[in-house]
């Protein structure tokens, strides 16, 4: 099994990036449409509000509080919410944590 570790999700990622950051200055370089094209406005009379948290960490993401509690709390106040985790290596601060083991081996072993 081929592991990565952090140096190599890093350049991985970094190469990625750089391949967003050309295609980018790519198309900016492509020539604009006509100032006869037709600009499609929404009425600001029709867009609406929507509340909710893409950040939301619960005991299976390296946080604390069950999955339940959490959508419980937010089905009441928002309109979405999505439980976020964070990347897991085998050098995190908290490793330690007899509460976190389980969710460490899972995503490093």
């Amino acid at each position: 099994m081929n592991t990565m570790n952090r140096r190599s999700f890093l350049k991985n990622t970094s190469w990625s990036f750089l391949g967003l950051a050309v295609s980018g200055s790519l198309l900016s370089a492509c020539q604009r449409g006509t100032a006869a094209g037709k600009k499609i406005m929404p009425s600001a009379s029709n867009l609406k509000y929507f509340w909710g948290d893409l950040h939301n960490h619960c005991n299976i993401t390296y946080g604390h509080g069950d999955m339940r509690s959490a959508f419980e709390a937010a089905k009441g106040q928002l309109d979405f919410v999505s439980v976020t985790p964070h990347a897991m290596w085998p050098d995190i601060p908290g490793a330690d944590d007899p509460r976190l083991k389980w969710v460490i081996d899972y995503h490093t072993g």
